[in-house]
């Protein structure tokens, strides 16, 4: 099954088993955060990438010019272990590894969990590729990428039983596509940012 059609499915279980109160909010909130145009602050092709340094599942510290000495890099962001959708986007990454590499480029996820919860995400998707985590969205900013949660949206996450206490996160691919009201695989192309040695693509 394509990325498209396992994002499709995982809509649709999403609108069937929600109340109706609840689908009318999460509606609400990706319109809030289509509003913010995040597209014009984040970086654009041929703007230099900026270098961080962050932790990996294990605590191991990676940084990207390091990375970039060997190979392109391949950077993707994601809210976290709490979200299905994310879930679902790093498992598409997965099984784009191989492709990834055969084009010279390796490939890293980043989001602002934890290192413990960074490690539990890539137990639980059996992932092949580093996870960094960037616990207070200083790189995501650096990317022009962060956006703040919507009130009613918070609501929404915490009566899921999900302890969600960050107001702030990056843009995700599957966000994305909920506020580009694109094909999901375009959109999961657009939102890989390809760090080279002095171009961005987003």
């Amino acid at each position: 099954m394509s990325f498209k059609q396992e994002l499709e499915n995982l809509l649709s279980q999403a609108a069937s088993s929600l109340p109706p109160k609840t689908l009318a909010t999460i509606q609400q909130s990706i319109q809030e955060v289509a509003n913010l145009e995040i597209s014009g602050q984040a970086l654009k092709q041929n703007d230099y990438a900026p270098n961080f340094i962050l932790p990996n599942a294990v605590g191991k510290l990676i940084e990207l010019e390091k990375l970039q000495a060997k190979a392109s890099v391949v950077i993707c962001f994601y809210r976290g272990l709490w979200c299905p959708f994310c879930n679902l986007e790093l498992l598409a990454l997965q099984k784009a590894l191989p492709e990834i590499q055969q084009l010279k480029a390796s490939l890293v996820a980043i989001s602002p969990q934890t290192p413990d919860n960074t490690l539990s995400t890539v137990e639980k998707n059996s992932l092949a590729f580093e996870v960094l985590s960037d616990v207070n969205n200083v790189v995501a900013r650096q990317f022009g990428i962060v956006y703040t949660v919507p009130k009613l949206m918070q609501e929404v996450i915490h009566s899921f039983g999900i302890n969600f206490f960050r107001k702030m996160l990056p843009l995700s691919a599957v966000l994305a596509h909920a506020l580009l009201l694109n094909t999901a695989a375009l959109l999961f192309v657009r939102s890989l940012c390809v760090a080279g040695s002095n171009f961005w693509r987003i």
